[in-house]
């Protein structure tokens, strides 16, 4: 499938991806739209969300991915792997209130 994004806002997205503590699992790459623990969502999720089909660089080879806003059991288990990996997430979460922060799950397409 091609992507139809503006080439500015795949840049962006790349050049956001590279400032994440990512996870990886299995096949998966984990994102956590924590926004430090804001109470609101940051950006970046929405532009996830209205466009799944992403293109992201790791280890110098552009892979095409789909992203997954995980829910349920599976955000629950995806939560304890990322949190595994930086502890700071649990900090973030009670920064956040209410709001639930969610984990984004890259795996190729």
């Amino acid at each position: 499938m091609r992507d139809y994004r503006p080439q500015a806002e795949k840049n962006r997205f790349e050049k956001l991806l590279q400032s994440f503590a990512q996870t990886r699992f299995g096949g998966s790459l984990f994102l956590v739209a924590s926004k430090a623990g804001s109470p609101r969502h940051p950006a970046w999720l929405h532009n996830v969300r209205a466009h799944p089909d992403v293109e992201v660089t790791i280890e110098g080879r552009r892979r095409p991915m789909r992203a997954e806003i995980a829910s349920g059991a599976a955000r629950e288990r995806f939560w304890h792997v990322v949190c595994d990996n930086y502890s700071g997430y649990a900090t973030y979460q009670r920064r956040a209130g209410h709001r639930l922060i969610p984990v984004v799950a890259l795996a190729p397409r």
